[in-house]
Protein backbone atom coordinates (compact mmCIF):
# COMPACT_ATOMS: atom_id res chain seq x y z
CA UNK A 1 0.00 0.00 0.00
CA UNK A 2 2.87 2.37 0.85
CA UNK A 3 6.24 2.20 -0.85
CA UNK A 4 8.21 3.36 2.21
CA UNK A 5 7.92 4.95 5.66
CA UNK A 6 8.30 8.45 4.21
CA UNK A 7 5.25 7.99 2.00
CA UNK A 8 3.27 6.50 4.88
CA UNK A 9 4.09 9.47 7.13
CA UNK A 10 3.15 11.92 4.39
CA UNK A 11 -0.24 10.25 3.98
CA UNK A 12 -0.79 10.40 7.74
CA UNK A 13 -0.20 14.16 7.80
CA UNK A 14 -2.94 14.53 5.17
CA UNK A 15 -5.44 13.04 7.61
CA UNK A 16 -6.39 10.16 5.33
CA UNK A 17 -4.98 7.27 7.40
CA UNK A 18 -7.35 5.97 10.07
CA UNK A 19 -6.24 4.18 13.24
CA UNK A 20 -6.89 0.68 11.88
CA UNK A 21 -4.74 1.26 8.80
CA UNK A 22 -2.06 2.84 10.96
CA UNK A 23 -1.91 -0.08 13.36
CA UNK A 24 -2.01 -2.68 10.57
CA UNK A 25 0.86 -0.96 8.75
CA UNK A 26 2.99 -0.85 11.90
CA UNK A 27 2.27 -4.51 12.61
CA UNK A 28 3.16 -5.54 9.04
CA UNK A 29 6.32 -3.48 8.61
CA UNK A 30 7.70 -4.61 11.98
CA UNK A 31 6.92 -8.31 11.47
CA UNK A 32 4.31 -8.43 14.21
CA UNK A 33 5.92 -5.83 16.49
CA UNK A 34 9.47 -7.16 16.72
CA UNK A 35 11.19 -4.82 19.16
CA UNK A 36 14.24 -3.98 17.02
CA UNK A 37 12.06 -3.23 14.00
CA UNK A 38 9.79 -1.05 16.16
CA UNK A 39 12.80 0.96 17.31
CA UNK A 40 14.03 1.35 13.74
CA UNK A 41 10.57 2.48 12.61
CA UNK A 42 10.38 4.97 15.48
CA UNK A 43 13.73 6.45 14.46
CA UNK A 44 12.49 6.93 10.86
CA UNK A 45 9.23 8.47 12.05
CA UNK A 46 10.99 10.91 14.38
CA UNK A 47 13.32 12.03 11.58
CA UNK A 48 10.22 12.73 9.48
CA UNK A 49 8.62 14.63 12.40
CA UNK A 50 11.68 16.86 12.80
CA UNK A 51 11.58 17.86 9.12
CA UNK A 52 7.79 18.26 9.10
CA UNK A 53 7.89 20.41 12.24
CA UNK A 54 10.48 22.71 10.69
CA UNK A 55 8.07 23.41 7.85
CA UNK A 56 5.19 24.16 10.22
CA UNK A 57 7.42 26.42 12.33
CA UNK A 58 8.43 28.34 9.21
CA UNK A 59 4.82 28.73 8.07
CA UNK A 60 3.79 29.96 11.53
CA UNK A 61 6.64 32.47 11.66
CA UNK A 62 5.68 33.78 8.22
CA UNK A 63 2.08 34.26 9.36
CA UNK A 64 3.18 36.09 12.50
CA UNK A 65 5.65 38.29 10.62
CA UNK A 66 3.01 39.15 8.02
CA UNK A 67 0.61 40.25 10.76
CA UNK A 68 3.25 42.44 12.39
CA UNK A 69 4.15 43.98 9.03
CA UNK A 70 0.49 44.71 8.27
CA UNK A 71 0.05 46.48 11.60
CA UNK A 72 3.17 48.54 11.10
CA UNK A 73 2.07 49.64 7.61
CA UNK A 74 -1.38 50.59 8.86
CA UNK A 75 0.06 52.46 11.81
CA UNK A 76 -1.64 50.17 14.34
CA UNK A 77 -0.05 50.47 17.75
CA UNK A 78 1.49 47.18 18.88
CA UNK A 79 0.58 46.58 22.53
CA UNK A 80 2.86 45.16 25.18
CA UNK A 81 2.52 41.41 24.58
CA UNK A 82 1.29 39.00 27.20
CA UNK A 83 1.88 35.31 26.70
CA UNK A 84 -1.54 33.58 26.74
CA UNK A 85 -0.84 30.71 29.12
CA UNK A 86 -4.52 29.71 29.17
CA UNK A 87 -4.30 28.88 25.47
CA UNK A 88 -1.52 26.36 26.03
CA UNK A 89 -3.72 24.59 28.55
CA UNK A 90 -5.93 23.51 25.66
CA UNK A 91 -3.12 21.85 23.77
CA UNK A 92 -2.36 18.58 25.51
CA UNK A 93 0.79 17.12 24.01
CA UNK A 94 1.80 20.53 22.64
CA UNK A 95 5.21 20.57 21.04
CA UNK A 96 7.48 22.01 23.74
CA UNK A 97 10.27 22.88 21.32
CA UNK A 98 8.01 25.08 19.23
CA UNK A 99 6.45 26.55 22.36
CA UNK A 100 9.87 27.54 23.71
CA UNK A 101 10.82 29.09 20.37
CA UNK A 102 7.61 31.11 20.16
CA UNK A 103 7.90 32.13 23.79
CA UNK A 104 11.37 33.52 23.11
CA UNK A 105 9.82 35.81 20.47
CA UNK A 106 6.98 37.54 22.36
CA UNK A 107 6.16 39.63 19.34
CA UNK A 108 4.74 36.43 17.90
CA UNK A 109 1.82 36.69 20.28
CA UNK A 110 0.70 40.07 19.02
CA UNK A 111 -1.26 38.28 16.34
CA UNK A 112 -4.98 38.84 16.94
CA UNK A 113 -6.25 35.28 16.72
CA UNK A 114 -3.56 33.62 18.82
CA UNK A 115 -5.68 30.70 19.92
CA UNK A 116 -6.58 29.75 16.37
CA UNK A 117 -2.94 29.95 15.30
CA UNK A 118 -1.65 27.77 18.12
CA UNK A 119 -4.46 25.27 17.79
CA UNK A 120 -3.87 24.98 14.04
CA UNK A 121 -0.20 24.20 14.71
CA UNK A 122 -1.11 21.47 17.17
CA UNK A 123 -3.73 19.93 14.90
CA UNK A 124 -1.24 19.79 12.03
CA UNK A 125 1.10 17.78 14.24
CA UNK A 126 -1.61 15.60 15.80
CA UNK A 127 -1.87 12.80 13.22
CA UNK A 128 1.85 12.16 12.94
CA UNK A 129 2.18 12.35 16.73
CA UNK A 130 -0.54 9.68 16.86
CA UNK A 131 1.78 7.31 14.97
CA UNK A 132 4.71 8.24 17.22
CA UNK A 133 2.66 7.58 20.39
CA UNK A 134 1.45 4.23 19.06
CA UNK A 135 5.01 3.02 18.42
CA UNK A 136 6.20 4.29 21.81
CA UNK A 137 3.35 2.41 23.47
CA UNK A 138 4.20 -0.85 21.66
CA UNK A 139 7.85 -0.54 22.67
CA UNK A 140 6.93 0.23 26.28
CA UNK A 141 4.64 -2.81 26.45
CA UNK A 142 7.50 -5.07 25.41
CA UNK A 143 10.17 -3.52 27.63
CA UNK A 144 8.07 -3.04 30.78
CA UNK A 145 8.80 -5.55 33.58
CA UNK A 146 5.96 -8.03 34.03
CA UNK A 147 5.16 -6.79 37.53
CA UNK A 148 5.19 -3.12 36.57
CA UNK A 149 1.42 -2.59 36.46
CA UNK A 150 1.13 0.30 38.91
CA UNK A 151 2.30 3.05 36.53
CA UNK A 152 4.72 4.23 39.18
CA UNK A 153 6.10 6.88 36.83
CA UNK A 154 2.77 8.67 37.47
CA UNK A 155 1.39 7.39 40.80
CA UNK A 156 2.72 6.93 44.33
CA UNK A 157 1.39 5.17 47.42
CA UNK A 158 -0.88 2.88 45.36
CA UNK A 159 -2.49 5.97 43.83
CA UNK A 160 -3.53 4.02 40.74
CA UNK A 161 -6.02 2.08 42.88
CA UNK A 162 -7.61 5.32 44.08
CA UNK A 163 -7.63 6.78 40.56
CA UNK A 164 -9.38 3.69 39.15
CA UNK A 165 -12.01 3.95 41.89
CA UNK A 166 -12.63 7.59 40.94
CA UNK A 167 -12.74 6.87 37.20
CA UNK A 168 -15.03 3.85 37.52
CA UNK A 169 -17.47 5.19 40.09
CA UNK A 170 -17.25 8.95 40.52
CA UNK A 171 -16.80 10.52 37.07
CA UNK A 172 -19.64 12.32 35.29
CA UNK A 173 -20.77 11.06 31.88
CA UNK A 174 -20.29 13.67 29.18
CA UNK A 175 -18.24 16.83 29.07
CA UNK A 176 -18.39 17.42 32.82
CA UNK A 177 -16.09 14.45 33.26
CA UNK A 178 -13.11 16.51 32.11
CA UNK A 179 -13.43 18.92 35.03
CA UNK A 180 -13.86 15.92 37.32
CA UNK A 181 -10.59 14.45 36.05
CA UNK A 182 -8.71 17.73 36.56
CA UNK A 183 -10.17 18.14 40.05
CA UNK A 184 -9.28 14.58 41.08
CA UNK A 185 -5.80 15.06 39.63
CA UNK A 186 -5.12 18.11 41.80
CA UNK A 187 -6.49 16.46 44.95
CA UNK A 188 -4.40 13.34 44.39
CA UNK A 189 -1.33 15.46 43.55
CA UNK A 190 -1.72 17.47 46.74
CA UNK A 191 -2.29 14.27 48.76
CA UNK A 192 0.89 12.70 47.31
CA UNK A 193 -0.86 9.97 45.29
CA UNK A 194 0.35 11.47 41.98
CA UNK A 195 3.84 12.88 41.56
CA UNK A 196 3.72 14.19 37.99
CA UNK A 197 2.76 17.70 36.91
CA UNK A 198 -0.54 18.21 35.02
CA UNK A 199 0.60 18.00 31.39
CA UNK A 200 2.63 14.80 31.93
CA UNK A 201 -0.31 13.23 33.77
CA UNK A 202 -2.87 14.21 31.13
CA UNK A 203 -0.66 12.98 28.29
CA UNK A 204 -0.42 9.62 30.08
CA UNK A 205 -4.17 9.57 30.71
CA UNK A 206 -5.07 10.32 27.10
CA UNK A 207 -2.68 7.67 25.81
CA UNK A 208 -4.04 5.05 28.21
CA UNK A 209 -7.63 5.98 27.39
CA UNK A 210 -7.13 5.94 23.58
CA UNK A 211 -9.29 9.05 23.29
CA UNK A 212 -9.93 10.70 19.96
CA UNK A 213 -8.95 14.24 19.03
CA UNK A 214 -12.58 15.32 19.42
CA UNK A 215 -12.62 14.33 23.07
CA UNK A 216 -9.07 14.92 24.21
CA UNK A 217 -8.80 18.39 22.70
CA UNK A 218 -11.51 19.62 25.05
CA UNK A 219 -9.61 18.70 28.22
CA UNK A 220 -8.13 21.92 29.51
CA UNK A 221 -5.58 22.48 32.22
CA UNK A 222 -7.38 24.24 35.07
CA UNK A 223 -6.37 25.26 38.56
CA UNK A 224 -7.94 23.52 41.52
CA UNK A 225 -9.90 26.68 42.35
CA UNK A 226 -11.44 26.69 38.86
CA UNK A 227 -12.88 23.17 39.13
CA UNK A 228 -13.60 22.62 42.81
CA UNK A 229 -17.16 22.36 44.08
CA UNK A 230 -19.03 20.57 46.85
CA UNK A 231 -20.12 17.63 44.69
CA UNK A 232 -16.58 16.87 43.55
CA UNK A 233 -15.28 17.25 47.11
CA UNK A 234 -17.82 14.69 48.32
CA UNK A 235 -16.96 12.26 45.51
CA UNK A 236 -13.27 12.45 46.27
CA UNK A 237 -13.82 12.09 50.01
CA UNK A 238 -16.03 9.02 49.47
CA UNK A 239 -13.44 7.35 47.23
CA UNK A 240 -10.59 8.30 49.56
CA UNK A 241 -12.42 6.91 52.61
CA UNK A 242 -12.99 3.59 50.84
CA UNK A 243 -9.37 3.52 49.67
CA UNK A 244 -7.74 4.14 53.04
CA UNK A 245 -7.50 1.15 55.40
Amino acid sequence: MFSNVQEFCEEITKGVVDQIILENYVETITNNHKIEKLKALLEDVEVFIDVYKEGIDADSKDEIDAEIERREKEGIEIPQPEFPEEVIGKLIGYDQGLLAELKSRPEGFMIIDTERLLLSIELKMYDIRRLQRHIHKLIAEQTRPENDNKHEHIFANDGLVLFKELINNHIEIGRGRHRDIIYFYWRMYNDKYIHQRPQRFLTWFLDESNLSIESDSTIQLKTLDEVKNKARYNKYKTALDSFKP
